[in-house]
């Protein structure tokens, strides 16, 4: 299941980074009908997208050996291994019959795995010896997340966290990310990149719901979504009006801004710039705005 939903992803990354390619970007307030108008036209295709990721998902071997193999049950007795694990008597575990490897565990009590304490009852999806995937018991703890009932926690291979899918809203790290989505992490354990899920303001920016945030692995934020009446540094903000993905606030590694969208008319480094994108070089000097004029 890890592996599709793996392929899955890598797929609409790479979708939306040709839409993000092709997308007209809003430079002056008479193009804004352009944008919106091949915005619609991808997002008209989106089905089709769809229903190919829905067909390679179910016709990999991932998916078609997941729905012929067959499997048996054994309890763990003191002192059996499998596949270099000990797991504590009583836990159910299902071997595959062709293979006799381990398929799914369900644990009998409190297990450490992956340098952290998962809870009795839970069920856990191993893959060669390696742990995949678990669907969290309410409460389960990892690091430093507490997490509610249901979500499913996946590794890398060097058993660092890679992705969670959230049945209930939680927070982590600060921000309240969205149920029924992925969020997903850099091997550092630093949050990569997830859906906002509840309105909150961060240094003035109101962060927009249904928005995708971002963060480089050091932690500082890369892209940020925006709402109306946010307010950075001075400048007034506004989300790029878009259908498909849009980063609209873009930072530097260093933490400074590196461009967004400006909602009204600003004085910047005495220059007065008009609404639509404007940037900053890496240092913090202006680098461009839409209409700029010299002030007098």
């Amino acid at each position: 299941m890890a592996h599709i939903i793996l392929n899955l992803t890598i797929i609409y990354q790479a979708v939306m980074k040709w839409v993000r390619n092709v997308s007209v970007r809003l430079r002056s307030n008479g193009k804004t009908l352009i944008m919106l108008v091949v915005n619609a036209s991808l997002w008209f295709r989106m089905p089709t997208y769809l229903f190919m990721l829905m067909i390679f998902a179910l016709s990999s071997p991932h998916a078609q050996a997941r729905r012929t193999i067959e499997t048996h049950e054994v309890i763990v007795k003191k002192g059996d291994v499998f596949e270099g694990i000990k797991y504590p008597p009583g836990t159910r575990v299902d071997i595959e019959d062709r293979t006799n490897s381990v398929g799914y565990v369900f644990l009998s009590r409190d297990f450490k795995m992956n340098g952290h304490v998962i809870m009795k009852g839970t069920q856990l999806d191993v893959q060669n010896g390696k742990l995949s995937c678990y669907w969290s018991k309410e409460g389960q703890k990892v690091n430093k997340i507490t997490l509610h009932k249901d979500a499913q926690v996946c590794f890398r291979r060097d058993g660092t966290l890679e992705m969670i899918h959230l049945d209930s809203a939680n927070k982590i790290q600060g921000y309240s990310f969205a149920r029924n989505t992925w969020v997903h992490f850099h091997p550092t354990g630093k949050v990569e990149r997830g859906e906002i899920g509840k309105m909150a303001t961060i240094e003035g920016i109101r962060l927009r719901v249904k928005g995708e945030i971002s963060f480089f692995p050091s932690g500082k934020k890369e892209c940020v979504p925006v709402s109306e009446g946010s307010k950075l540094g001075g400048y007034p903000l506004a989300p790029i009006p878009s259908w498909g993905y849009s980063c609209d606030a873009e930072f530097w590694p260093n933490g400074k801004l590196k461009k967004a969208v400006l909602a009204e008319t600003t004085r910047i480094e005495g220059k007065v710039c008009g609404p639509g994108e404007f940037a900053f070089v890496e240092s913090g000097q202006l680098s461009y705005c839409q209409d700029a004029k010299a002030t007098p």
